[in-house]
């Protein structure tokens, strides 16, 4: 434990967003574990290669992937099918607006309608 830093997720101007990433970077620290978003926006924009791994989670572990989702408030139905139809339009925007970010993308196995 001894070799361990830790870092605020508090942002702020003294204690920004890509602090973490810079400390692996500049050899501070030689492992971080951030959020796949935060980390490929700052990762992509190094001077120094840095290779993002995907931490897998086993069954009962806390996941360490998630997806990005958005709501409506229950009974908005008109909404929900008009966000839909524009996820669906502008699927190939949306994603490479991600991959632009660096933004990690897994496949996700469909599910049921809710």
């Amino acid at each position: 434990m001894g070799n361990l830093v830790g870092f605020s997720t508090f942002y702020s101007e003294e204690n920004p967003p890509s602090a973490i990433i810079d400390a692996v970077a500049s050899g501070k620290v030689d492992v971080a574990i951030v959020w796949g978003p935060a980390a490929g926006h700052y990762v992509q924009r190094q001077r120094v290669p840095l290779t993002m791994v995907p931490v897998p989670s086993g069954k009962g572990d806390l996941p360490f992937e998630f997806g990005i989702s958005m709501g409506v408030k229950t009974g908005n139905e008109a909404l929900k099918i008009r966000l839909e139809k524009v996820i669906d339009t502008r699927r190939v925007e949306i994603t490479k607006i991600l991959q632009d970010y660096n933004v990690p993308l897994v496949q996700w196995k469909a599910g049921p309608k809710r």
